[in-house]
């Protein structure tokens, strides 16, 4: 495994080279831009106790906040104000800035919940670019702000009752059924786990993680041959008719073998399930033997669907567990994730892969340099950390 100084230098060579760039591309967007940038600088000076991380925090936010007085565009999770709100209630709760942003938050507040509204009306349940976005915010806003809990609570309500509905073969009339995070029912799942504590109704909460569960365990391949355990998008035919799913899946965070795995043990640990724990552990160890970027199917370092994704999954699972074997992977993709940050006009070597052959230079948690830099900060820092709530990993 390379030294501790190693990922120290390449971690320090993203940071310089986003600090020296990011004015270049502006965005507000935490999973695709600079709205990023002040989670990764709050995890440096978490790791290295340097105040000069804080200053330059406070002048990207600066030059966030500005973007939002120009106005605002979006208001996903993934590229607007939902991810914008998440970050900055995250920071506050750390201390890391001040609470000067509270009266924002409360405009925020107010804002979401009349978005989530609009959404579910719409029922787009979507991670990144939906409801469950919203309730994401929700979830972690929660932490600093009790008085948002008629929301959450109404939030909640709203989403089991339609992921309820949705994942009922005796009442959902749809026609796809998506196995993802990113846009899927694994992200349902996940939100209800949290969800679950706090519910008027815990049982009906249970019995619809154990369904949506129960749903995902039914699409494994029958096939030992085939590169993923699990589809992405399940094609639901009509009675009679068997359904259609294809299982050459990425092993990634947006959909993946590994991520779902991780959904499963959520839903066992939230059941109190031994079984489903033990069968969500052994999904987890057959995912390792897709140990090259061929058969994960990665072809860059990023968090999205690369090494370093798929590297902090693997030490998840070893948190849990205690298993050699996940944790020998995480070191194994994150040598990987050193391997594919190394193009000399990229952010400390990292290009995100676009396809054909094309790379480009992102920022963002998702798909950019900052989420590497949040994976590789962990292994120098050496210690849980929890940033990963933005991934619903923690």
């Amino acid at each position: 495994m390379p030294t501790q100084e190693v990922i120290s230098t390449k971690l320090l060579q993203i940071e310089q080279d986003i600090f020296a760039t990011y004015t270049a591309k502006p965005s507000l967007s935490v999973m695709c831009g600079n709205g990023a940038l002040p989670i990764f600088y709050y995890s440096l000076y978490h790791t290295y106790q340097d105040e000069t991380y804080r200053e330059k925090a406070e002048v990207i936010l600066d030059h966030i906040l500005d973007q939002l007085n120009q106005g605002i565009t979006s208001f996903t999770y993934c590229d607007g104000l939902t991810g914008v709100a998440t970050m900055l209630s995250y920071l506050v709760e750390k201390e890391f800035i001040g609470d000067e942003m509270d009266d924002f938050l409360s405009q925020c507040d107010e804002a979401l919940f009349k978005v989530f509204t609009r959404l579910m009306a719409q029922a787009d349940l979507d991670y990144l670019h939906g409801s469950l976005g919203v309730a994401t915010y929700f979830l972690n806003r929660y932490r600093t702000s009790p008085a948002v809990l008629p929301q959450l609570l109404t939030i909640g309500a709203a989403i089991h009752e339609h992921v309820a509905h949705m994942v009922d073969p005796a009442t959902s009339t749809a026609e796809v059924f998506n196995c993802g995070m990113a846009h899927g029912q694994v992200s349902s799942l996940i939100f209800l786990t949290k969800y679950h504590t706090l519910a008027p109704n815990p049982a009906a909460v249970a019995a619809t993680i154990r369904l949506i569960a129960q749903r995902l365990l039914g699409y494994q391949s029958a096939n030992a041959a085939t590169l993923s355990i699990f589809p992405a998008i399940v094609q639901l035919a009509g009675s009679g008719t068997p359904d259609e799913a294809a299982y050459s899946v990425p092993n990634g965070w947006c959909y993946g073998d590994t991520m779902i795995s991780l959904g499963l043990l959520a839903a066992g640990q939230t059941l109190h399930d031994a079984d489903l724990v033990a069968e969500a552990t052994a999904l987890a160890l057959r995912t390792t033997a897709r140990n090259s970027c061929e058969t994960a199917i990665i072809n860059d370092g990023g968090m999205c669907h690369g090494s370093a994704g798929l590297a902090h999954m693997y030490k998840k699972w070893h948190q849990a567990t205690g298993i050699e074997a996940f944790e020998e992977n995480h070191l194994h993709w994150l040598r990987q994730t050193l391997e594919l940050t190394n193009h000399a006009d990229g952010l400390g070597g990292f290009k995100k892969f676009e396809g054909n052959n094309k790379y480009s230079n992102k920022f963002g948690l998702l798909d950019g340099a900052s989420g590497v830099g949040l994976v590789l900060a962990d292994y120098v820092h050496g210690q849980p950390s929890d940033w990963d709530r933005f991934f619903s990993l923690s």
